[in-house]
């Protein structure tokens, strides 16, 4: 047995701060492995439009790290599993009125909806649905990917 530990052992618990906001779960892209980290409460935003919460996400210096953007849907999701508001799983501090905790609101993903320029996907933190149109005004909280 070696005595090298994975990169994922040495990961927090779902919820813990992490690399300038929260841990949320491992993410894999193109064979390398990442922990998504999701900005803290007090990055987050509602009222914008997509392109607004586009620039916000880019804005972000959390940590001082400036990798931070929009999910993806699949980002997105994970944090629906792992962070939902109601959920009997969910960190405390991520539950409903939780220090931390996502609004029962749309967010914004950075995915356009494919063929259609007028859409990009939302992520409700209510029951965790996605759906799409970019003329709305939504929430965003921005998430980075910190490499292991």
């Amino acid at each position: 047995m070696s005595n090298i530990e994975s990169p994922e052992r040495r990961l927090p618990a779902i919820g813990a701060p992490f690399g300038g906001g929260y841990f949320v779960d491992t993410v894999t892209n193109n064979g390398q492995t990442y922990a998504l980290v999701v900005a803290p409460k007090s990055e987050d935003a509602g009222g914008k439009t997509w392109k607004q919460a586009q620039k916000l996400a880019a804005a972000c210096r959390a940590g001082g790290h400036e990798d931070w953007q929009l999910p993806s849907r699949r980002d997105a999701l994970a944090m629906a599993e792992k962070l939902l508001p109601t959920g009997s799983q969910t960190p405390e501090a991520f539950r409903e009125g939780g220090e931390q905790a996502l609004e029962r609101s749309w967010y914004w993903t950075a995915a356009e909806v494919d063929g259609e320029p007028g859409y990009a996907w939302l992520q409700y933190f209510g029951y965790g649905c996605q759906s799409s149109s970019k003329g709305l005004r939504d929430r965003v909280r921005a998430v980075r990917k910190h490499p292991l």
